[in-house]
């Protein structure tokens, strides 16, 4: 006979506003996050509430790297008009939902950035290699092209998270209660 857990199912939505709420007002992500999970009172969730509050970034990482997102954005918004001046709606549609990720803010979903920098050094080397463009393009150009679109695009998708939101870390920590008593408990702590 097995026995199934009972999941834990939490309002996403409800902590997130909160934990802007909590960021507006001057709370600290640590002091946001024990606010909500005393709430909660379910240790399945901790890092469930722990990875919402990550990806909401702070005022303060938003004014000293947010300009980045911007250029970034703009690129894309660039590459966006391009594809649909060609009319190339698979393209439009990739980029498309980059952008919007971009725009959103979108900090957990970023890898797929990363992914498209990936396919795109992958295509341009094979499309290089294969001699899939055809008579009188330069091979050297677009490989050089490929690695420099590719390098920009896995870099921002691995790097801008990390700046606008970095990881939290969890610590085991010992708290006497009002009895005396020891008990060890496991904290998290936003970096």
């Amino acid at each position: 006979m097995t026995i199934k857990k009972k999941t834990i199912q939490i309002d996403k939505k409800k902590i997130k506003e909160s934990v802007i709420a909590g960021l507006n007002e001057g709370k600290s992500k640590d002091q946001i996050f024990e606010e909500i999970y005393s709430t909660q009172k379910d240790p399945r969730v901790q890092k469930e509430i722990a990875n919402i509050v990550r990806y909401v970034p702070e005022k303060s990482r938003l004014k000293k790297y947010g300009f980045l997102n911007i250029i970034f954005l703009v690129i894309l918004v660039l590459i966006d008009i391009s594809f649909l001046l060609t009319l190339n709606f698979g393209g439009l549609l990739w980029f498309g939902a980059m952008t919007y990720i971009v725009f959103a803010k979108q900090l957990k979903h970023y890898y797929w950035i990363m992914i498209l920098g990936g396919c795109a050094f992958i295509g341009g080397l094979a499309a290089g290699l294969m001699g899939y463009m055809g008579q009188g393009q330069n091979v050297t150009f677009l490989l050089i092209g490929s690695t420099i679109f590719a390098s920009i695009f896995i870099a921002f998708g691995i790097y801008m998270p990390k700046l606008l939101t970095p990881e939290y870390e969890i610590i085991d920590e010992t708290v006497v209660t009002e009895n005396g008593e020891s008990l060890k408990r496991k904290r998290i702590r936003y970096q």
